[in-house]
């Protein structure tokens, strides 16, 4: 019978886990970051879930339970939660890493043909958010044994996140150039580099000065 609450308090206090992660989202991040941990953690908790049902359908009864009978419909319930998931994930993953192709490219026609424009880093303007993020760290049976002895602040930890902005302004042939981009890293060490590098180069494209792109590689 312990067994079986620990198990209970196990996955509803993962559950419960993903619900606080997702409220502590600081109202600083951008709206797509939102909906990609959004996206992510509900997908995690579909599949989280679909192995339970197999696991369930394959007569797992606990650790320290004999196995029982085997039930096909928990077994196909869960086999339709998993797959088309992990299709989807992969798919994604693919068009993730075919974007990136994509940008690499972009990035070394601008290189090759397009205008380069000295930019001053000292001119260039920081905006800084930062929040903190809660981690799962424990998502095993115990979870449920450190929330019964008050102890459920060890199934997480606080992680400090933090988002530059930076943006700056540079005339060019009689135009005024804007030009923004988001950096995750701390505020002090960007700083720190930017100061260091003091000069960088942007590169815009001649037939579409909306396509450019700023130098920096020396962050990496």
């Amino acid at each position: 019978m312990t067994q079986c609450k620990l198990e209970s308090l196990s996955l509803s206090t993962a559950l419960l886990a993903i619900a606080e992660t997702l409220c502590l989202i600081s109202p600083n991040m951008k709206f797509k970051d939102f909906i990609t941990s959004l996206r992510t953690y509900t997908l995690f908790g579909v599949v989280y879930i679909g192995f339970l049902a197999i696991l369930a359908g394959l007569g797992y009864r606990g650790r320290w339970r004999p196995v029982g009978d085997i039930n096909p419909y928990f077994v196909g319930f869960g086999i339709v939660l998993i797959i088309p998931l992990l299709y989807w994930m992969i798919k994604t993953k693919l068009a993730d890493k075919a974007e990136k192709m994509e940008n690499k490219r972009r990035i070394q026609k601008l290189k090759q043909d397009g205008q380069k424009i000295e930019i001053d880093l000292n001119n260039v303007k920081i905006n800084s958010s930062s929040w903190q993020e809660k981690i799962i760290t424990d998502n095993t049976q115990y979870t449920g044994l450190n929330e019964l002895v008050g102890r459920g602040n060890r199934n997480f930890k606080l992680v400090n996140r933090t988002l530059n902005q930076i943006s700056l302004k540079k005339t060019f042939k009689g135009k005024t150039i804007t030009y923004r981009e988001s950096i995750k890293m701390d505020t002090d060490n960007l700083k720190i580099h930017l100061a260091l590098k003091e000069k960088t180069f942007l590169y815009i494209d001649p037939g579409d000065w909306k396509n450019m792109y700023l130098d920096l590689e020396f962050l990496k």
